[in-house]
């Protein structure tokens, strides 16, 4: 059984973003809002070891399209949260849509189209 308390302590789980923590940001092509916030669905990170001495580095990598339609639901699937450690593949977490973003109507779009033209600085 020491053994076995020994082994798990020598490694921790290092967290980078929380459950339902916003990520990103993508530009929504025809929507009511013009971006919407991609969140994680389950803690990003992954186990990294306490030995004294050796810090190791992640980094996270996110696969998000560069704009994505409107509509988009609540909880829509946007892309994925890649872990990586010295450059290899530890975790992958799908990112979701925090909120939902409507189609714009007509209005909506020559709204922004006049404010745009004439507000460029806005």
């Amino acid at each position: 059984m020491k053994l076995y308390n020994w082994a798990f302590k020598q490694w921790a789980f290092k967290k980078l973003y929380e459950a339902g923590q916003g990520v990103a940001r993508i530009p929504v092509a025809k929507g009511e809002k013009p971006q919407v916030e991609a969140v994680c669905t389950k803690p990003l990170g992954a186990r990294v070891s306490r030995v004294r001495g050796k810090e190791e580095k992640l980094e996270v990598a996110l696969e998000v399209p560069p704009m994505v339609p409107a509509p988009v639901q609540k909880g829509q699937t946007l892309g994925q949260g890649v872990v990586l450690r010295d450059g290899k593949e530890v975790e992958r977490v799908p990112l979701v849509a925090g909120e939902e973003v409507a189609r714009a109507t007509l209005a909506h779009v020559l709204r922004r189209s006049l404010k745009l033209f004439f507000c460029p600085s806005l």
